[in-house]
């Protein structure tokens, strides 16, 4: 069997085999990193943290901000952030039971699609997701009664959809308050299971 020829131009080891393509990915890897690297400047966020996963979304920039400066009110406390990366799967549990899609670009893993190979939840399952959705919704919308509808669109789009920074310049403070709130219904709720079980 006669393959291709092989390229001339390519770079190759002591034994014949190409390098060229390890070369390319690591060229990958930085143009990757130094265009986040920008972005993270652009954020207000240190970019030696071009590197770590947390700089690749909005949740993740936000702490990395406060880790930066305990003091700076544009971050998000390990705590807020927990929080949001809970609501975040509670949304896509809840939106897998019920059958309706996100459709949203985001990278968290737990958000991306595909088809599921593992069995239904039975019924005690379908009736946690939905306690622990409407626990967090109702915390939203208590936040939502003091000020507005936008702290409900802006927690769903910065856990979920992944705003950029830049389309939350002044509401900080809005989304710290919606996601203590919803902090604190979620850890009630953990008090409630871990007596009642």
């Amino acid at each position: 069997m006669v393959g291709r020829k092989r390229k001339t131009d390519a770079l190759r080891n002591a034994s014949g085999t190409s390098i060229d393509y390890k070369r390319a990915q690591r060229l990958d890897y930085e143009a990757r990193v130094a265009r986040r690297a920008r972005d993270l400047i652009a954020d207000g966020v240190n970019p030696a943290n071009a590197p770590d996963r947390l700089a690749g979304f909005t949740l993740g920039r936000l702490l990395l901000r406060w880790r930066a400066c305990k003091s700076d009110p544009s971050g998000l406390s390990q705590k807020q952030y927990d929080t949001g990366q809970r609501l975040a799967g509670i949304i896509c549990r809840h939106a897998a039971v019920h059958g309706y899609s996100l459709n949203v670009r985001s990278p968290a893993f737990v958000i991306l699609g595909g088809q599921d190979c593992s069995p239904p939840p039975d019924e005690e399952r379908i009736a946690q997701i939905r306690a622990e959705f409407t626990a967090c919704y109702d915390a939203i919308m208590r936040v939502c009664r003091e000020h507005d509808l936008r702290a409900r669109d802006l927690v769903y789009g910065v856990c979920v959809q992944n705003w950029p920074v830049g389309m939350i310049t002044d509401q900080f403070g809005l989304l710290r308050l919606a996601l203590n709130e919803v902090g604190e219904a979620l850890r009630a709720m953990d008090r409630e299971r871990s007596k009642g079980g």
